[in-house]
């Protein structure tokens, strides 16, 4: 799957929460893409109507391990449908589900906007693996303070500034060394083909129990689907 020139692609605002979809440019190309694409779906989705698998184990983790549904979010820190889930429809589903032990949730990065949404993916797993909790505090701090999808904002010196100020209890030097050595690129690469494995090709895609869900700025149907798989 092509990602095609970022820069080129209409940027969603907060105020219109469209998922921010890639772009495969050529029509045989492209055509190629989808029956693959399609392809891989049947493949990746067989099995009884089971869904999706996931390593859950090694993914940063919100809520309680026992909760029924496990709700999966492929996301791109730098991506302003991901802001407006993050700002309007987690808080809900924190304090409706996670916080009660309904749903675990967790996140598996997607980075194709630019360059530094792979260093914000880094970034967060180098975190995570120094305190798994902390990773928590970063995806609040980034989307918090997100910049527009046509600056590459999330570099390394602001990543460790904001790290500095928003996520304690974490060695900021080795943050440091382990962004500049890229030592978490093959896992974010790993976690990005799943995501094309899968069919994912805009962010955010939520994954509830192994099962695509898309409408992700409908809180009444994420509920709805929730209660499905509860």
């Amino acid at each position: 799957m092509a990602n095609g020139n970022p820069k080129n692609k209409k940027s969603p605002q907060n105020q219109n929460p469209n998922r921010r979809t890639m772009i495969v440019g050529g029509s045989v190309v492209g055509g190629l893409i989808v029956v693959v694409a399609i392809v891989v779906l049947i493949v990746a989705r067989a099995g009884g109507g089971g869904g999706a698998t996931f390593d859950y184990a090694k993914l940063p983790r919100l809520g309680n391990v026992h909760a029924p549904v496990k709700i999966v979010e492929f996301g791109d820190f730098k991506c302003s449908a991901c802001k407006y889930f993050h700002d309007n429809i987690f808080p809900q589903l924190q304090q409706t589900y996670i916080d009660t032990g309904t749903v675990q949730f967790y996140f598996m990065n997607f980075p194709f906007i630019g360059p530094d949404s792979t260093t914000a993916a880094e970034a967060g797993l180098a975190i995570f693996h120094q305190r798994p909790s902390a990773f928590w505090d970063y995806y609040n701090a980034m989307y918090n303070n997100q910049g527009s999808e046509q600056v590459d904002w999330a570099t390394p010196n602001f990543i460790l500034r904001l790290a500095t100020h928003d996520v304690p209890g974490i060695n900021y030097t080795l943050l440091g060394q382990e962004i500049a050595q890229q030592k978490y690129k093959s896992v974010v690469e790993a976690q990005y083909a799943r995501g094309q494995q899968l069919g994912v090709n805009s962010t955010p895609t939520l994954f509830i129990n192994g099962h695509e869900f898309l409408d992700f700025s409908n809180w009444p149907a994420l509920q709805a689907a929730i209660q499905k798989y509860k």
